[in-house]
Formats: structure tokens, sequence, C-alpha cells
């Protein structure tokens, strides 16, 4: 039997020891990777906001930029008075240098030879139809939301050129910030739900998966994409609601799923796989030379992430 009486009369005196000394210790949660922007030109990011991160893993994406799998910190810190920022950024220092120790030059020119392949506009007929049938529910931000990420991920699969993506973006943009605009009217509290939605290889069932966060989801669909899957963009969904019953929270869960299952559906995974089944943008034998130089100079980690972007690019087709 634990005594729990002991426990929190210690923490309590450890605390008031840290506050007697003018520190106390918190959490420091950080997120980050590197960037291989369309310049070619290698940089990082780090943030203490998840929502910020998987934002700029989105613009990314649509900016035809290559981003690392993202690394995620948590520090317990003991933080003096009046130093919380100059403690903050040693840790994000220290994350940079680790990101870097991470991943070598050889590793980033593996990816520039796929990064640098000249994009396609091949999906513009796609994404143009799928728009036209969008046309009547653009008043729903979710839909608006799962436009812009299915070509966001055209761009980054390079069927799409980032110009056209841009365009095609910034045709529902107008509708989105007047949406958003209705959303600050909101008098109750705001939870951010996001999931994704894949299909059986075997079966050509759609699965629904539901992720306490935004990055969760991403980190998810990145494997899936590195397994070959047919996965759909990160879905996103606010919901508004002031959370004092566990079972008002299962509904909220449930209002999610249906959300999901309504608009990433059948006719939805119809496109997908009508992108999906563009032709390869890499013949054979150059893929296989730049996978070879990989799986011989690189490290694991390294492999891991090139099997990821590959599967962005759909080469599991090539094999």
């Amino acid at each position: 039997m634990w005594n729990y009486g002991n426990r929190d009369q210690a923490m309590g005196l450890y605390y008031e020891q840290l506050r007697n000394a003018g520190a106390v210790e918190e959490e420091i949660v950080l997120y980050g990777c590197l960037c291989l922007d369309n310049k070619n030109e290698l940089s990082f990011f780090v943030t203490g906001k998840e929502e910020k991160f998987f934002q700029f893993l989105l613009n990314s994406e649509q900016n035809d930029a290559y981003c690392t799998p993202g690394t995620v910190q948590s520090i317990w810190a003991k933080i003096a008075k009046g130093e919380k920022y100059i403690t903050k950024r040693k840790y994000q220092f220290e994350m940079i240098r680790n990101l870097k120790n991470c991943y070598s030059n050889l590793f980033f020119n593996a990816i520039t030879k796929l990064k640098g392949i000249t994009p396609t506009d091949e999906a513009l007929p796609i994404l143009t139809e799928l728009r036209t049938r969008f046309d009547n529910r653009f008043y729903d931000i979710d839909i608006i939301h799962l436009y812009i990420e299915t070509v966001s991920m055209a761009v980054q699969m390079k069927v799409l050129t980032s110009y056209r993506g841009h365009q095609l973006i910034n045709s529902v943009k107008k509708i989105e910030k007047q949406l958003l605009e209705d959303e600050l009217l909101q008098d109750a509290e705001q939870h951010t739900f996001a999931g994704l939605a894949y299909l059986d290889d075997n079966t050509d069932i759609i699965h629904y998966l539901q992720f306490g966060k935004q990055y969760n989801a991403w980190e998810k669909r990145q494997k899936l994409l590195s397994q070959g899957k047919l996965v759909s963009p990160v879905f996103v969904k606010k919901q508004y609601y002031n959370a004092t019953d566990y079972r008002i929270v299962q509904q909220k869960k449930q209002i999610f799923e249906n959300c999901m299952r309504e608009k990433m559906g059948e006719e939805y995974f119809g496109y997908l796989k009508q992108l999906y089944a563009l032709p390869a943008i890499m013949d054979n034998e150059d893929y296989f030379r730049v996978l070879r130089d990989v799986q011989l100079c690189c490290n694991e980690k390294e492999n891991a992430a090139f099997k990821i972007y590959s599967g962005q690019l759909r080469m599991q087709k090539l094999r």
C-alpha cells in the first residue's frame, strides 16, 4: 500500500525549497525539425506550441519544402526567478544541435535528388473536379480545410506545382476567413480534434483514427505513408463546449468520428485513389540508385526518414 500522505508531504517540502531559492520546476515541451526549403536551403524550426508546429508542417507542404520527421522533447527544469526565457532558449538550442547531429549531408543530398524532381500538374483536373463537387458545401469550414490539405498533399506528392496549389487554395481562402470570423463569436471552450483515414489494402475498407493532438495524427500519417498506405491528410476540427462531464467528451468524440466518416467517405477516397494512381514521378533505375546510396551510407534514423519521404512521393509503386 502506497503512503500518499508521506509522498505529498515530501513533494510539498521540495517545492517549498524551490520557492525559497527563487526557483520553480516547470515542464518544457519542445517540437522541432529541420527543413529543406524550395530553394534547397537548410533551416530549422523549434517551438513550444504544438499547434504552431503542426501549422508549420502544413505550410511547408504547400511550399514544396521537405521537413524531417518531427522531434518532441519533454524536459522538467528548475527555472530560477526571471530566467524562464533564458532557460527555454537553452533547451531550444540544445534541440537544434541534436537535430543537426541526427542528419548528415549525405542524407540531404539524397533528399535533394528526390525533392529536385520537377513537379507536374497532372493532379489539377482531379482537384478541380473535387472543388466542383465541394462547391455547394464550402459554407462548412471543415470541408474548406479538407480541400486545402488535399491540395497541399498533391503539392508534396509533386503531382501539382506550388503555383497551381496556391491558386486553388486562394480560391477558397476568402470563404475560410469569413467562417473563421464567425468562430470567434463562440463563448464556450475551444477543443481541437485531429484524425485521419486510410484504406485497407486487402479489404478496401476505410479505417478512421482519432488522436489527442494534431502532431500525433501527423506522426501516424507518416508511418502509414512509409508502409505504402493510401492515407488522407490530417483532418482537424474545432468543437466548442465546456467539458464538465466525461459523457460530454465521449459524445464530442463520436461527433468528430461521424464528421470524418461523412466528409472522408467513399466518394472522397475515390478522388484520393485517382491522385495515388497518377504516374510515378521518377524512373525505377534513378530511384533505386538513390535508395541504394541511402541504405549503404545513412544511419537507421535517416533510412526511416527517407522511407517516409518515398511514401509521400508514392515511390512504393516502383517496387
